[in-house]
């Protein structure tokens, strides 16, 4: 109960952030570029901070300390954004805030499937609770901003850094420390065995294709005469879709294994950008927000799966720490910062190349599909 809490709390600071910063950063002054730039910056900074922050778990221990530090960090930095202005102190700013909050699920991850596997939980039910919390935080997001200026988006973004401090307080740490010896050791096995490499190489790609999206979705709709609540709703219909498939993940993931969800949620993804870079008639856009449910989350179903069925658990933080940097942090990075130009050169239509992006991560699924049967790896 305490775990879904948490996902509940950070997610409501995540369902104002995804879709609404760049409208708040555009309400700053900077262009498409600049937004693009902070975005991804912000993105990309949990690549240095991630795997400091495995590496302090692995030696120190205190997990449940550090998100509590993590947490009461990220709210005094978020705080900051109400007198800082200019690109380049949001940039800053910006970077430093999302690598110390962006950290923080990682630790959580780990510890919900831990905790998941030792007592036989269903993980995607424990994550729902997450979904359902974006949605009702980006439905808020959308009507707020519909009868108020964007600087409503910086408040709720307070609201859901509290919850998350406050549910840090509750949660309870029940993973074994382990020598740190026998966490290097592990980790060194995993880093040589070429599958992990391709996995991260895959879900990175597939993950990357989600960058105008991200970034410029709510501002191409805007510029569509589309009104702040219905893209609200659409950004809410794509997590309910999202949390039905994680409400029977258990079965799914049985039924297609882990690296299954990866090639459909990349197909998916291939289908979905194709559609929203050629219409925004607002029925086109319901039915390809649906497809969040695999672009999205089979993607993370397959890989907390993998990462639990494939990793020994003394190397569990580290290996969620880098698959967190990698492909949530510099591969999402690097191809948000290149949205911004990409978005404004070519407006909609860049949402064709993120196409590419997933189907090549398809491809290498695919590969790793044949090369993996379910066993640990470095065995």
């Amino acid at each position: 109960m305490r775990l879904g809490v948490f996902y509940a709390a950070i997610f409501v600071a995540m369902g104002v952030h995804l879709p609404f910063w760049p409208v708040w950063l555009k309400a700053q002054g900077l262009s498409d570029t600049e937004v693009g730039l902070v975005v991804g910056v912000g993105m990309g900074a949990r690549v240095i901070a991630n795997p400091l922050v495995a590496h302090w778990v692995e030696r120190k221990g205190q997990l449940i300390y550090l998100m509590r530090l993590l947490a009461a960090v990220s709210l005094i930095l978020c705080a900051l954004f109400a007198v800082v202005n200019g690109f380049w102190s949001l940039l800053i700013l910006s970077a430093t805030w999302l690598a110390i909050f962006t950290a923080i699920m990682p630790l959580g991850e780990s510890l919900t499937l831990f905790t998941a596997y030792a007592r036989r939980l269903d993980y995607g039910r424990i994550r729902l609770w997450g979904s359902l919390s974006f949605m009702m935080a980006s439905m808020v997001g959308g009507v707020l901003l519909a009868d108020h200026s964007p600087a409503v988006i910086l408040w709720i973004l307070m609201i859901g850094m509290v919850l998350t401090l406050v549910a840090c307080l509750l949660i309870e740490d029940i993973v074994p420390s382990t020598p740190s010896s026998l966490h290097s050791a592990a980790f060194r096995q995993v880093l040589a065995d070429s599958r992990y490499w391709l996995f991260l190489a895959s879900a990175s790609l597939i993950n990357a294709s989600h960058n105008i999206y991200y970034s410029f979705a709510t501002l191409h709709w805007q510029r569509a005469g589309i009104s702040p609540i219905v893209i609200g709703g659409l950004w809410a219909e794509a997590v309910m879709a999202e949390v039905l498939l994680f409400a029977f993940s258990n079965t799914i993931v049985a039924w297609l294994r882990p690296i299954g969800l990866l090639i459909l949620g990349g197909g998916a993804a291939m289908i979905r950008w194709l559609v929203l870079g050629s219409s925004t008639h607002l029925m086109v856009l319901i039915a390809a927000q649906l497809l969040h449910a695999f672009t999205f989350g089979a993607i993370h179903i397959g890989a907390m799966h993998f990462l639990t069925c494939a990793v020994p658990p003394e190397a569990s933080a580290r290996a969620q720490a880098v698959y967190g940097s990698v492909s949530m942090g510099a591969a999402v990075g690097l191809a948000t910062m290149v949205a911004g130009p990409l978005y404004q050169a070519l407006a909609g239509q860049a949402f064709h190349i993120s196409a590419g992006l997933a189907v090549l991560g398809s491809l290498l699924a695919a590969r790793l599909y044949r090369r993996w049967q379910g066993e640990l790896l470095g065995s």
